[in-house]
């Protein structure tokens, strides 16, 4: 559903509540101005739960026209973030998601600390760099306390982002050899919101059978992101969003949203993209 078809059914009274968000917010910074752009370009969601979104945005109007609105968004755009089109076509896809490794190596912390390992976080780092292209099979047996806490722990929190390669085709990993470098990654999957130069781990997994891939809304990437995010209006078709890299020759990758899932389904050896 459209954002002008989903406007039209909200109240004359919502409907002016959501007109006046939409010109404070394009009156704002330059984040404002594209969160605004991006709700007027969404056509992700596939059922009237735009319309209830655009209500409840309405509503919360005078919350959200505050300097920072993080905390209202974020909280009245749960119920959005995934609620998007089915992009059944890409169920079976092999996909990638990358983070920044000094907050990887944070977050697997406390899943390595519960299996005995009284590692650092620079450690963690420099046990995880060891981990690049390397073979479980063939790992050091100092690694397999490693390699289980990835298992376990969540590939990501809230509505998960991942690429792919399209067209899906058995065994295609998202990411091109030789890998990358962290830049390039920043830049071509558009998280804007990490520092450059820094180390990416990159990720290649399956989704559960119980879990859809879903098209990303505009509540999905958040608050922050919506600097970097930018809807595909032609959704309804392609079944999945595009990227919006942040430097030119670059090419925009397909990109789909899930629910949080553990790291199961990862696919060793992981790569680092160096900065």
């Amino acid at each position: 559903m459209p954002f002008n078809t989903a406007k039209a059914n909200l109240t004359t009274a919502n409907q002016a509540a959501l007109g006046s968000l939409l010109s404070v917010w394009a009156a704002g910074d330059n984040l404002t101005k594209q969160a605004a752009t991006n709700l007027q370009n969404e056509h992700g969601s596939a059922d009237r739960r735009l319309e209830d979104y655009l209500d409840k945005l309405a509503k919360n109007s005078p919350r959200l026209s505050a300097t920072s609105p993080k905390s209202e968004f974020e909280q009245v755009g749960k119920s959005f973030t995934l609620a998007g089109h089915e992009a059944t076509p890409f169920k079976g896809a092999i996909l990638g998601r990358a983070m920044l490794l000094d907050n990887y190596a944070r977050y697997l912390s406390p899943k390595l600390d519960a299996f005995g390992y009284r590692d650092t976080e620079e450690e963690i780092r420099a046990t995880i760099r060891k981990m690049d292209n390397e073979n479980e099979a063939a790992a050091p047996t100092y690694l397999e306390g490693y390699f289980r806490a990835i298992r376990e722990t969540p590939l990501g929190k809230g509505a998960v982002f991942a690429t792919f390669a399209k067209t899906v085709t058995a065994g295609q990993r998202p990411w091109p050899l030789p890998t990358p470098d962290a830049n390039t990654i920043r830049s071509t999957i558009a998280l804007g919101e990490d520092p450059e130069d820094q180390d990416y781990i990159l990720f290649a997994y399956r989704l559960p059978n119980s879990v859809v891939p879903l098209v990303p809304t505009t509540a999905s990437p958040g608050w922050f992101y919506q600097r970097w995010f930018r809807p595909n209006t032609n959704a309804a078709i392609d079944l999945h969003g595009w990227t919006a890299p942040l430097k030119s020759g670059l090419t925009p990758q397909p990109e789909i949203v899930h629910e949080e899932i553990p790291g199961a389904t990862v696919f060793f050896p992981i790569h680092i993209a160096t900065a």
